[in-house]
């Protein structure tokens, strides 16, 4: 069972890895892509956009996943489809892309469709519950750790 904790050690002796983890969200680095199914051959490597590391929160509260708008678009994936998601401001039509969002060190990826929404935090990705579905998350609000296994 692969097994990625993520420390949140802090600089300040005044600021606990706690305060660091309560103020920052549970985050890990994530790399996103056009979808990559095994077996299928793949783009040409000087046609082929790359694929890009960022930060992804993950957050219990949202059902499902979704992606930065403005990475999408700079990642060129495909849009698929348009949903009305309900947000803090209401509800919202979005574009939904089909992409590939990788946990690298988990060796574990979701493949499908991403609704784009805009983020103007320090993270381009939220991973919703689709994510944790076969995942256990312990977040240890004590000594700012997080650890997932799959």
């Amino acid at each position: 069972m692969p097994i990625h904790t993520v420390e949140y050690p802090s600089n300040d002796p005044n600021v606990s890895s706690a305060d660091v983890l309560r103020k920052a969200g549970p985050l890990i680095q994530v790399v996103v892509s056009l979808p990559v199914f095994p077996g299928a051959a793949q783009a040409a490597a000087g046609q082929q956009v790359q694929p890009q590391q960022v930060f992804a929160l993950i957050d219990t509260g949202a059902s499902d996943s979704a992606i930065d708008e403005q990475l999408a678009t700079n990642l060129q994936l495909p849009i698929i489809d348009r949903q009305t998601l309900g947000g803090v401001a209401g509800p919202k039509v979005h574009n939904v892309y089909m992409g590939q969002i990788e946990d690298t060190n988990m060796k574990r990826a979701s493949r499908g469709r991403f609704a784009g929404v805009t983020l103007q935090q320090h993270f381009s990705v939220i991973l919703g519950r689709e994510f944790l579905q076969n995942t256990v998350f312990i977040y240890d609000g004590a000594t700012g750790r997080i650890q997932l296994m799959a």
